[in-house]
């Protein structure tokens, strides 16, 4: 296997925003679940578990089960929200501070290195699409590694020098954002 390893102050950990164009019939289905409570106010000492953003007004969607959310519970929750539009509605991941002047944004809360580990250990699915990764120290990207040299039991260093000497030959960085199509 390889792996880049990343400090964790260059991981940014954030969450994107659904949106799906102008279909009210989300709303009714989404309404019809029977965890969920809807506020147009954000409710003091209670985590909610989206924003839902429809012609500029917000509103707030929370669990009925508790005031404080235990991570696995939001978790299922969230699942429960993603499923209502996820192959029903045509929809779209957009960042999460972008704004859209018709049609409804979901936006959920982002979660912290210590909730990501925790999923992790517990074993917990996130929902498709939600969460999002940034690393901030740049990724390598293309180093085609054979992967008979990754599975062979016969270790050579010789070989791993000279493929570590080839990808310093070829590195390059972009400082700008890059569009890469690799068909």
């Amino acid at each position: 296997m390889v792996v880049q390893v990343v400090e964790s102050e260059l991981i940014s950990i954030d969450s994107w925003a659904h949106y799906i164009p102008n279909d009210r019939n989300f709303i009714a289905d989404l309404k019809e679940n029977p965890n969920l409570y809807w506020s147009d106010v954000p409710i003091q000492k209670q985590d909610f578990l989206a924003i839902i953003t429809i012609d500029g007004n917000n509103y707030y969607i929370y669990s009925k089960f508790m005031n404080q959310l235990d991570l696995t519970l939001m978790v299922d929750l969230w699942k429960q929200i993603v499923n209502v539009y996820r192959d029903k509605y045509h929809f779209q991941r957009i960042s999460n501070n972008e704004l859209k002047e018709d049609g409804i944004v979901i936006r959920y809360p982002s979660l912290s290195l210590k909730q990501i580990a925790q999923v992790v250990e517990e074993g917990i699915l996130l929902p498709a699409g939600v969460t999002k990764f940034t690393i901030n120290c740049g990724r390598f990207l293309n180093l085609n590694v054979p992967l008979s040299f990754i599975i062979r039991e016969d270790y050579v260093e010789e070989d791993w020098k000279e493929m570590l000497s080839l990808w310093k030959e070829s590195i390059r960085l972009y400082t700008d954002p890059i569009y890469l199509c690799e068909i």
